[in-house]
């Protein structure tokens, strides 16, 4: 597997990995609605297929992943994704790494915990403002847990 930046993948390859993936390559929550298309990004690679792509943004403090999908769990590619934007952070000059999930996304809480970062603030239905942007995201999950809240995970560097 390697990892490469995004801008050296197609426009296509990415807009079709998205589209399979994430339903779309628009992402609407608190911090912005973005086009993933056109973050910077890192993506994982086996062979001439994309297996990973993580998106992020720089902000004045801290580096925001936007999105991170996968085509398969458990097999180390978002871990390695996770890893690499160590090096991006302190490129940047950040200390701080931060993510923000959902309130039924027990895998993405229970991976990013893992991998260090913290749960450091819940916002209050943030989904609904989000769904008046993007009338399509859920109201339930596939887990049945209804999807209403957003949670703010960081990752702190010394």
């Amino acid at each position: 597997m390697n990892i490469v930046k995004t801008n050296t993948l197609s426009q296509e390859d990415k807009h079709a990995f998205f589209h399979c993936y994430c339903g779309g390559s628009r992402m609407v929550v608190s911090s912005g609605d973005y086009d993933l298309n056109i973050l910077p990004g890192l993506a994982a690679i086996e062979g001439d297929e994309i297996i990973g792509i993580l998106t992020f943004l720089v902000f004045d403090a801290h580096v925001e992943i936007i999105s991170l999908h996968c085509t398969e769990q458990n097999k180390g590619v978002g871990t390695r994704l996770i890893n690499m934007m160590d090096d991006v952070v302190k490129q940047y000059q950040k200390h701080k790494l931060k993510v923000i999930t959902t309130n039924d996304n027990l895998d993405a809480l229970r991976f990013y915990q893992k991998r260090g970062f913290r749960v450091v603030n819940v916002i209050p239905n943030a989904v609904e403002t989000a769904r008046a942007k993007k009338p399509d995201i859920p109201k339930l999950s596939e887990s049945g847990i209804p999807i209403k809240d957003e949670l703010v995970l960081l990752k702190t560097y010394v």
